[in-house]
């Protein structure tokens, strides 16, 4: 029986596991942190579950392919999944607020309700969402390394989407605004994912409800994998930091682990940051024009400064998610914001107390250096800097929710060196690579060159990321071992 060594107990490092598994392979699995899940995790303070993954969960829905990939592993027919009314709220300081409707139809009643100048654009944005989100995502089940002739010629029915696609993949929301007349309107749409494809497919998801957040939230589904994992057989060791990959004759032939231990096996995966994977396990040897090229241009995906809240008000009347943006930014570390993304969730999702609220406020930054940076020199600074983030955010919050003064009761703060510290992932980066980089072809390949019996899982091989892309990533590398190894994938139907 082949033994395969997964470095990193994420959701791509589980995904892998729990199908070689099932495949007849023995696998081992070595997580650094001291519980499994990597950025698909959660952690409780005070009496609030917050969650640190999870927005919506692409899948929810049997009306969507992806569902029947979870349920391969996962209860889906036990999760409950709420589907939010409102996608988003926008609330501007001046008072204005815009409201994206979940439901398509219902959000192009509101637009023409709102903006009758602007009726073609409107239709031409809903029509063309509403046609993206028929589009068959079946074809995305099956890695793309393992296509033959038919998968090609099957992909031919994609047409017309990815004309439509290739169309808004081109449009910024910056570009897409300057052909809005009504002033609240085209400010809004400002603050779209962009480029607008990108709101499309989160928007056609919302409308078709296959995009559900799970009420055990993103801890929840990792305590799922894991315990799936470890009833099929597979060991998980916690606490246990992979120092090198020892290579013979370009082979991966095992790991060397921070107690310099080595343990041995016949196919290593690598499903951990990028970076610390090809230059720190593999001290650079196998890293080809190719692949330095990829990671020196690609720009990184943000990482995030969160702010959750525990606050002793009953919020059902709140919206779940919302921006509040603002007329002045604000000054945090070397960046300007000029906006913040709250979350807002009660005891319908477990998260808060009968009667009370969970706000997590999330900050968009690239500043990680200097968050990384702090922690690692001044402690005393980065405390008393995390504490400014939050008397910040509270103030702002303050401005729409009325005094929360004397109702607060927990604050915990996250930063980019939080992300880094707990799940090596470089600069502190939360998806890997940037959404930009989804559409440019992907540069990165699941096994590098001249390395025998080694692969590379998750985020950082996967430009775009996101929770069923890693999932998936972990999925892909396992049938890709199984046909090498002529060994039949199974799945638990």
């Amino acid at each position: 029986m082949s033994k395969v060594l997964v470095i990193g107990g994420g959701l791509a490092g589980l995904s892998a596991g729990c199908y070689l598994q099932l495949s007849g392979f023995k696998t081992e699995i070595f997580e650094a942190h001291s519980k499994p899940g990597g950025l698909l995790t959660g952690w409780s303070r005070n009496g609030y579950n917050i969650d640190g993954c999870i927005h919506g969960f692409l899948g929810s829905s049997e009306n969507h392919p992806y569902y029947y990939m979870w349920n391969e592993l996962l209860p889906m027919d036990a999760i409950q999944f709420i589907d939010y009314e409102k996608m988003y709220v926008f609330m501007f300081e001046d008072g204005q607020e815009f409201i994206i409707y979940s439901d398509l139809d219902r959000f192009q009643e509101y637009l023409l309700e709102l903006s009758a100048e602007d009726k073609a654009l409107i239709k031409e944005l809903v029509n063309d969402t509403k046609a993206i989100g028929k589009l068959d995502m079946s074809f995305m089940i099956k890695p793309r390394e393992l296509y033959g002739l038919l998968d090609y010629i099957s992909m031919l029915r994609m047409l017309p989407a990815l004309r439509l696609m290739r169309k808004w993949n081109k449009i910024t929301v910056e570009t897409f605004s300057e052909r809005i007349n009504h002033p609240l309107l085209r400010k809004s749409v400002r603050y779209f994912l962009s480029p607008v494809l990108m709101h499309m497919f989160v928007h056609s998801a919302m409308d078709q409800k296959v995009s559900g957040y799970p009420t055990i939230g993103s801890l929840g589904i990792s305590k799922l994998l894991e315990k799936k994992y470890t009833e099929w057989g597979g060991t998980l060791h916690t606490r246990s930091k992979v120092n090198k990959i020892i290579v013979e004759n370009n082979t991966a032939v095992g790991l060397t682990l921070q107690d310099y231990s080595d343990v041995k096996g016949d196919i290593i995966i690598s499903a951990t940051d990028i970076h610390s994977t090809v230059y720190e396990l593999l001290e650079g040897k196998y890293v080809d024009e190719k692949l330095r090229q990829a990671m020196t241009k690609l720009r990184l995906n943000s990482s995030r400064l969160q702010v959750s809240l525990g606050v002793s008000i009953n919020s059902h009347d709140i919206p779940h998610s919302f921006k509040i943006i603002l007329e002045e930014p604000v000054n945090i570390g070397s960046e300007k914001h000029h906006f913040i993304d709250v979350l807002c969730y009660n005891e319908d999702t477990n998260a808060a107390p009968a009667g009370k609220s969970l706000f997590i406020i999330q900050i968009i930054t690239r500043d990680y250096d200097y968050w990384i940076d702090l922690r690692a020199t001044d402690r005393v600074e980065y405390a008393r800097q995390k504490k400014k983030v939050a008397n910040i955010v509270i103030s702002i919050l303050e401005k729409k929710l009325g005094s929360l003064d004397g109702k607060i009761e927990m604050v915990d703060v996250t930063t980019p060196a939080t992300y880094y510290r707990y799940t090596n992932n470089w600069k502190g980066s939360i998806q890997g690579w940037d959404q930009e980089n989804l559409f440019q072809g992907n540069p990165f390949k699941k096994q590098l060159s001249k390395l025998v019996n080694f692969y590379l899982a998750g985020h950082w091989v996967e430009p775009g990321g996101g929770v069923p892309t890693a999932f998936k990533s972990g999925r892909d590398v396992a049938q890709i071992i199984c046909k090498k190894e002529k060994k039949e994938f199974m799945v638990r139907m």
